[in-house]
């Protein structure tokens, strides 16, 4: 079965921060999960990290992927946000000025 999911304001836009002609495309993914601690969100693009050891110890990965995508939106001349509260899930936001 295949599943699509299509926010209803995504991805959305809105006028660049840094002046300028273009517009800001911004694209939100977003989970219902147990959240990120404060304390962890900082560590969290950091590489080789992973956050919250217990949970984590039954899931693979080298804690490279949100690193490597703030560094390539980075490149792009765009971010990556995090938006967190622990116990009420997560908001990653990539925002890149139109070109």
């Amino acid at each position: 079965m295949l599943a699509y999911f299509h926010p209803p304001k995504w991805p959305s836009f809105s006028p660049p921060s840094t002046g300028g002609c273009g517009a800001r495309i911004e694209f939100s993914v977003m989970d219902t999960g147990i959240g990120i601690r404060a304390d962890d969100q900082a560590k969290l693009f950091q590489p080789f990290t992973q956050v919250d050891a217990p949970r984590t110890q039954r899931n693979e990965g080298t804690g490279l992927g949100l690193h490597l995508s703030r560094k390539l939106a980075e490149l792009l001349g765009g971010e990556i946000a995090l938006r967190s509260k622990y116990g009420n899930g997560s908001t990653f936001t990539l925002m890149l000025d139109e070109a």
